[in-house]
């Protein structure tokens, strides 16, 4: 089972860093199921996603670091074709990437102590951001129910379930076979 949301972001731009952490749990509760994972990715080629101790020294030194691999006074081919000098925004959301996934437990994310998810947005001026964020549960074994709150099974297990019992009767026909 997949259920599918979204979380509206507004940036600044220019590195803005967001902890979008209390809006990821609070999708994973919305959703019922207590266990999976939950995978967020951002449309769009100019922003990224990472896990990171939210707190001034460490964006500092995470900007500071974006600055000195891909400056945004240097020269970016894309900024001679198109003219919208935001070169260094794309090439820097491709080194941090568009997607994170997270597992969570009975409803919790499994992040450690200190580490948040962090939403940066390098483009070059203030943004309207949607993030696509999708839950899955996940079996954990075949004794094990799928991670959904309610007591129904969801379609995932019953497909499981279902496909368990038609390989048994298949064993079970051809031992009949032999002699």
């Amino acid at each position: 089972m997949i259920v599918s949301d979204s979380i509206e972001l507004k940036t600044r731009g220019d590195a803005d860093m967001l902890d979008i952490t209390g809006e990821v749990a609070a999708k994973v509760q919305k959703s019922g199921v207590t266990s999976g994972i939950v995978t967020l990715f951002c449309p769009g080629s100019t922003s990224g996603l990472t896990t990171i101790e939210y707190e001034s020294g460490a964006l500092a030194d995470l900007e500071r670091l974006f600055d000195e691999i891909v400056p945004p006074e240097r020269d970016y081919a894309h900024n001679q074709r198109w003219g919208d000098g935001n070169g260094h925004s794309h090439v820097r959301a491709a080194l941090l990437g568009p997607s994170l996934t997270v597992p969570f437990v009975d409803g919790e994310l499994q992040l450690g102590t200190w580490q948040q998810i962090t939403y940066v947005d390098f483009d070059n001026r203030s943004r309207s951001r949607r993030l696509v964020v999708q839950i899955r549960c996940c079996r954990v074994s075949r004794s094990r129910r799928c991670g959904r709150r309610s007591r129904s099974r969801c379609k995932t297990e019953s497909r499981y379930r279902r496909g368990a019992r038609e390989r048994e009767r298949s064993v079970w026909r051809l031992s009949a076979r032999k002699p």
